[in-house]
């Protein structure tokens, strides 16, 4: 039996039905339809939509401090709407398969960073061996695994993120109500 948030999917991992080449731009943690998803900090949701036929699906975009945006893909529910400020650990939607190809339901995270604010992470996180993902929708796509902390890792992901030299956070109490509840603020600040 897994866990409600088994990271099942890491950064880079191969997108064979999206094309070759195409590689995942997030972490997908495993979930049942109606899970809670959680903000993993205090930020202004800039986007709440259905993004059909995107494979996004119905999805939630959080700008916060630092040049960070984090996105929370494939919802059931969207509970926040554009312009709301929302605090670390505030329920923002229920975990789904909306946009998906498949019928696992997951939550798919993803982080992406202004431009101007990659240098300040590749200082103290490093570049990936696989870069980053291209600037779209005037950010750039940054590994989750650095800054997200969780209680169980597939080993799979968890080799992969190794040998793509990407650091693994593993300190703080992990995933709760498996929303991404963390120090997120702290993370960014810190570096």
């Amino acid at each position: 039996m897994t866990r409600p948030n088994f990271a099942a999917s890491g950064w880079g991992d191969s997108r064979a039905y999206r094309g070759e080449g195409k590689k995942h731009e997030g972490i997908d943690f495993r979930a049942a339809i109606g899970d809670p998803v959680f903000a993993v900090g205090d930020g202004k949701v800039i986007t709440s939509k259905n993004g059909a036929p995107d494979p996004a699906g119905e999805f939630i975009s959080i700008q916060h401090a630092g040049g960070f945006i984090t996105r929370y893909m494939h919802l059931s529910a969207r509970l926040a709407k554009v312009g709301d400020v929302v605090r670390q650990g505030q329920l923002i939607g229920r975990a789904g398969t909306s946009g998906m190809q498949h019928p696992e339901p997951h939550l798919h995270f993803d982080i992406k960073l202004k431009p101007s604010d990659l240098a300040n992470y590749t200082s103290v996180k490093g570049v990936p061996s696989t870069g980053f993902f291209p600037e779209s929708f005037g950010s750039i796509g940054v590994p989750a695994e650095a800054l997200v902390p969780v209680d169980q890792w597939a080993k799979g992901v968890r080799e992969r993120a190794i040998q793509n030299n990407i650091p693994l956070y593993v300190a703080g109490g992990g995933l709760i109500g498996y929303g991404l509840l963390l120090g997120f603020g702290y993370l960014l600040l810190k570096g």
